[in-house]
C-alpha cells in the first residue's frame, strides 16, 4: 500500500478509519442478521481487498499527487474463519 504514507510506523488514519468501518458493519450483520458471534478476531482473519487492482497500481505510478481517497474507495474488508463461530441463542 504505497499510496499510503505510513505514520510513525503504522498505518495512517483514513485507511484505518475504512477499514474499522467495515469492519464494525461486519460484525453487526453478524450479529443482528445471523445471530453469529465470530470469536476469532485478529488481523490474520481480516482480508482487505481492492476491487481493482490495476487502477491502484495505476494512480501509485502517476506522477501527479494522489488522493488516497480514490482507492480508499475501492477497499472491502472481509472476515474469515469462522472455524470457532458461535451461533447466540434468541430469547424467545
Amino acid at each position: 500500500m504505497g499510496i499510503f504514507p505510513k505514520v510513525d510506523g503504522g498505518l495512517p488514519v483514513p485507511l484505518v478509519k475504512v477499514v474499522a468501518k467495515q469492519l464494525l458493519l461486519a460484525l453487526d450483520f453478524l450479529h443482528r442478521e445471523c445471530h453469529v458471534v465470530h470469536t476469532d478476531l485478529k488481523p490474520d482473519n481480516i482480508l482487505v481487498e481492492l476491487d481493482n487492482v490495476d487502477a491502484a497500481i495505476e494512480i501509485q505510478e502517476e506522477t501527479r499527487p494522489t488522493t488516497p481517497t480514490q482507492v480508499l474507495s475501492k477497499l472491502n474488508v472481509k472476515l474469515t474463519d469462522f472455524g470457532t463461530a458461535v451461533y447466540k441463542l434468541i430469547p424467545s
